[in-house]
């Protein structure tokens, strides 16, 4: 796992040859993947250097290493000198490169389970802690696989000016997605809204709606059984009725529908994980196979008040501390995963005290952290579910009947707003 042989070369090469040294990080990126203490010091000054000049030679790393008291480190400028005596060119260099990144993963595997053991051994270790450690240590070891280069401005708004780049996840309802232009890769949605206003319904049927365009989607519920949601997306699908199919009481007709819908609707790319509770860890696991195995554009989480924090509830002194640390958490991973993720959630009771019933930032319930770390906030609101509580007039009831008001609460890259939308929840759709 230490190959001092290869790690002389390819440091003599980056010393003798000008293009060495972007040779080598285009192959690997910028990583420290050197195991000799004194390779490791010289890699960092030739980083130092090339980022400052972009010029790399014996007499400029010399200067830099005396410059930061490390040059007796290394064994002095004739060290130096050594290294480029033993190569004659930088061939190879990224065959060599990758050789060092696999020894320094190695490595890095090798240290983790070392202490792993010893933590697993103490009776006074948590495992839910540990597992946690484990996973974020091996996500840090395959992120040295992805090449993650810094970008130009130029090219950051090359790809704001292309419209193909720019778009995002489509949405189901048009003029929604023409204000927003669809959910974004690295954003986080919050969908919130009080009980029976339609939330999963909401988002699956933005999630049909994207697995029929094409985009494999990753749906993890919290609240409702996987059969209840694949219920809900096929009455949405075939235009069947939801309630009549939950409790098998569909009519001939619709059951013609439902096996007319049924092969089509199967190859959709949905998938669905239904949990009683998930922590964070589990998630990123369950998010990170679905990139893996089915690529999937876009996440959904129903619901966020359902996440498990931090298996070291000690560190948090409130509700409101741990829910915030889930919002921070699905904010991290829809930039992690360069995914939207649209997390539903409950609002607090206050809005039932208000008399218009009209749900506001304030009212998302435990945390302001969620406003804060969300990107976009959309509220939703049915004013026919308040009229029927308090028995208005038929009229007015029948002016809002099957219509749902979207309040786009936040709105990080626009205007906030508010938009109305058809709604049938019997059929479950929103157009």
């Amino acid at each position: 796992m230490l190959d001092i042989d290869i790690e002389s070369i390819v440091l003599g090469g980056m010393l003798i040859e000008a293009q060495g040294f972007p040779r080598f990080t285009d192959a690997i990126g910028e990583v420290n993947v050197f195991g000799d203490q004194r390779h490791a010091v010289i890699y960092e000054a030739m980083l130092s250097l090339f980022k400052e000049s972009g010029q790399i030679d014996v007499c400029l790393v010399s200067q830099e290493l005396r410059k930061r008291n490390r040059l007796k480190e290394i064994g002095g400028s004739a060290y130096l000198v050594s290294l480029t005596e033993r190569v004659s060119s930088a061939a190879h260099i990224e065959e060599y490169a990758r050789i060092l990144l696999q020894n320094h993963i190695k490595r890095n595997i090798k240290a983790l389970s070392q202490h792993l053991e010893t933590q697993a051994s103490s009776d006074q270790s948590d495992p839910f802690a540990l597992l946690d450690y484990c996973q974020s240590e091996l996500d840090k070891a395959t992120d040295y696989l992805q090449q993650r280069h810094s970008r130009t401005t130029a090219e950051y708004l090359t790809e704001l000016l292309n419209p193909q780049q720019n778009k995002g996840v489509p949405m189901a309802i048009e003029g929604l997605h023409c204000w927003l232009n669809g959910y974004h890769p690295g954003e986080l949605t919050v969908i919130a809204g009080r009980p029976g206003m339609g939330k999963t319904a909401f988002a699956l049927n933005d999630a049909l709606h994207q697995a029929r365009s094409g985009y494999p989607v990753g749906f993890i519920s919290l609240e409702m059984t996987g059969k209840m949601v694949t219920g809900r997306a096929f009455a949405n699908y075939a235009g069947i009725n939801s309630n009549h199919l939950c409790t098998q009481g569909l009519s001939r007709e619709e059951m013609e529908i439902a096996v007319q819908y049924r092969a089509s609707f199967g190859e959709f790319p949905l998938y669905i994980e239904e949990a009683s509770c998930m922590s964070l860890l589990q998630i990123r696991m369950k998010a990170k196979e679905w990139i893996r195995t089915k690529k999937i554009k876009i996440l959904y989480v129903d619901y966020l008040q359902l996440i498990i924090g931090s298996h070291d509830r000690k560190s948090f002194r409130t509700r409101d501390q741990e829910v915030g640390e889930i919002s921070r958490f699905l904010k991290g991973l829809a930039k992690e995963l360069n995914i939207p993720v649209v997390a539903l959630a409950q609002l607090s009771r206050e809005v039932e005290k208000r008399g218009n019933k009209l749900p506001t930032l304030s009212d998302l319930r435990e945390s302001g952290s969620i406003e804060q770390d969300a990107d976009n906030v959309m509220l939703l609101y049915r004013p026919d579910y308040y009229q029927e509580l308090s028995g208005e007039e038929e009229t007015l009831k029948e002016q809002t009947e099957k219509k749902i008001d979207i309040i786009l609460a936040k709105y990080r890259n626009g205007s906030t707003g508010r938009t109305t939308a058809d709604c049938d929840l019997a059929y479950m759709r929103f157009r």
